[in-house]
């Protein structure tokens, strides 16, 4: 492992939750440009806001090569680099702004939340502290550290600078919001019911601070057993996040469907390509698939399967790196589709005539986009280690991996697939071109058969012969007994045992983790959500004939009707 590495990054995606848009305060002018780069700042400050970042950064850049120590377009420009995953450059980028605006709070208060996007909670901390004992009413240092406290689950610490923050600035509603979910993440339901019938009836909240409202009462009504107004609460907030500007903005909407149907449209044929493709490698490819594979481990599922409790069980074995969400895959097929000309087709449509210095470019292309946000690429690790890619809908790409790395393993979580449904339908996701799909119940059912019918098809209709290196570990069954999943795992993945695995709770609290789960791997392992979809078991009498064959394929009671 590179040297100053942690041992699970757990970097923090820069996208913004469903409705939590990030709450932008422009940077107030420091030197003032010539009339038309002002109005260029003012045309990329607004790409910002709407989340067009490629375009913010382009116009940023183009500003800061005629005025360099402007440092509001060079915060702009850190904050778009950032958001688009290139996280190193952009807190380089934003370190050098502070020092152009002479540590101008506004711009100090963008780095402490560009750190804390990128997982550096103490520096973010420390940042927001130095603005706020200065400027205690800075809005932007204000919500930083709020969430950096919960972020470290420092729940009523956190609940009275909301609070203080709310005094500070009453005209600031996302505040009013931080304290309500405050009140929920400290298990305090019934206050947080109230809180938020009180701002939701009084009509202040509007736009997407309505959104994010709707969407934490939903869950404190959940908490207090009024499932059915949940549930209508929970549909209320779906139909906003549905029709958003950011929803409606999405390039490819249908890219799942189209990638899924590809795979589809003839298995066999994939099969048997992947078996000839492999007979076909030379002795050094060979010996790098074996490298490869015996560091590799691609941990997916469907979301909200327990991916990320898996993944923290796993991480907290000396021996296994982990890294958590980044879309490392991609990389390897962006990398074909540029080397063939094409933007956007289904990457099954290319493999057929794939050549093995396509598999050459595509593991490259994988390993650095590893090495990029790891510090170490998998071929780097000893004998002894294990890395980890977490990503669930990677289950999509089997056929890939199968391809790129034959021998890597691959673990396959899976969980009740009424439970999976019911939490993908209430979880605030970033807005992309999965996550899209739980924007309403029946799409998110729809969505689920659609993945799980192509994982059957691939894992499990393949003449009873997996054609991965895979092991299947279901969510309920590491609840009820932790300690023989894990040494299912750690076998699986020639490891030795170690004790630490039943204690990935304790070590997690010293992480950040970005999946909307953080607060909840942190604790003990609890019971509490197995079988939760009895309380809308009405609900999934509607939906019970399009989740029957996964029900019964992954050994599940039946839903009654």
């Amino acid at each position: 492992m590179a040297k100053g590495k942690r041992k699970s990054s757990n970097r923090k995606s820069a996208v913004p939750r469903r409705s939590e848009q990030p709450q932008t305060v422009r940077v107030q002018p420091m030197g003032r440009l010539p009339a038309a780069w002002q109005t260029k700042y003012e045309e990329a400050t607004r790409c910002l806001q709407r989340g067009e970042l490629q375009q913010a950064v382009t116009q940023f850049e183009a500003i800061l090569r005629v005025a360099g120590n402007h440092a509001p377009s060079r915060i702009g420009f850190a904050e778009g680099l950032v958001r688009g995953a290139k996280v190193e450059m952009g807190l380089q980028e934003a370190r050098r702004a502070v020092l152009d605006s002479r540590n101008h709070p506004d711009v100090v208060a963008v780095l402490a939340e560009l750190l804390l996007n990128a997982d550096d909670v103490q520096e973010a901390r420390t940042y927001a502290e130095s603005v706020l004992q200065k400027h205690p009413a800075n809005e932007r240092a204000m919500i930083v550290l709020i969430q950096v406290l919960e972020q470290l689950r420092c729940y009523e610490e956190a609940l009275d600078l909301a609070r203080q923050g709310s005094d500070l600035l009453p005209n600031v509603p996302y505040l009013r919001n931080l304290m309500g979910r405050l009140l929920r993440r400290g298990k305090r339901m019934s206050e947080a019911c109230t809180h938020f019938r009180k701002i939701l009836d009084s009509q202040e909240l509007q736009g997407d601070m309505r959104t994010f409202a709707l969407h934490e009462f939903a869950l404190s009504l959940d908490g207090i057993g009024e499932f059915d107004e949940a549930f209508a609460v929970l549909t209320q907030w779906n139909d906003r996040v549905r029709e958003s500007p950011a929803t409606r903005a999405l390039r490819h909407p249908k890219f799942w469907e189209d990638e899924i149907d590809a795979f589809e449209s003839d298995v066999e044929r994939l099969r048997t390509m992947c078996k000839e493709h492999q007979a076909s490698h030379d002795e050094q490819q060979r010996i790098e698939s074996i490298a490869l594979g015996s560091a590799l481990v691609f941990l997916v599922g469907f979301p909200r399967s327990g991916t990320t409790m898996t993944e923290q069980v796993l991480a907290a074995h000396p021996a296994i790196e982990s890294s958590d969400e980044m879309p490392y895959l991609h990389a390897a097929r962006k990398a074909l589709l540029q080397n063939r000309g094409v933007q956007h087709q289904p990457i099954a449509s290319l493999l057929y005539s794939i050549t093995n210095d396509d598999v050459m470019l595509m593991r490259t292309a994988y390993c650095n986009a590893v090495r990029s946000h790891m510090g170490y690429s998998p071929t780097e690790l000893t004998s002894s280690k294990r890395f980890v890619d977490k990503l669930p809908l990677n289950m999509i790409d089997l056929p890939l991996i199968e391809l790129l790395f034959p021998q890597a393993k691959v673990i396959v979580a899976l969980r009740d697939p009424r439970d999976v449904c019911l939490s993908c339908f209430m979880q605030n996701f970033g807005i992309n071109q999965a996550m899209q799909h739980f924007n309403g119940f029946e799409s998110t059912v729809a969505f689920y058969t659609l993945v799980m019918r192509w994982y059957k098809s691939w894992t499990l209709e393949g003449g009873g012969e997996s054609p991965l290196h895979q092991l299947t570990v279901r969510y309920e069954d590491s609840v009820n007994d932790l300690e023989s999943q894990a040494r299912r795992m750690l076998s699986f993945l020639e490891l030795d045992w170690n004790d630490q695995v039943l204690r990935f709770n304790e070590i997690a609290k010293d992480r950040v983790i970005s999946t909307p789960t953080f607060a909840d791997v942190a604790q003990p392992i609890y019971r509490r959500s197995l079988g939760r979809w009895k309380n809308y078991q009405r609900y999934f009498e509607l939906v019970s004939t399009e989740l029957a064959p996964f029900v019964e394929a992954f050994g599940y009671e039946p839903t009654p009707t």
